[in-house]
């Protein structure tokens, strides 16, 4: 299952595989919120 996160650094989004990565809120935010 892919989500879109936005880097908060680069500002580009990017996808993780969230299996594969565990997502820190403090560092990318969720497209869909």
């Amino acid at each position: 299952l892919f989500h879109p996160i936005y880097d908060q650094h680069s500002g580009k989004p990017v996808y993780f595989r969230l299996s594969f990565y565990k997502i820190n809120p403090s560092n990318v935010y969720s497209a869909a919120s």
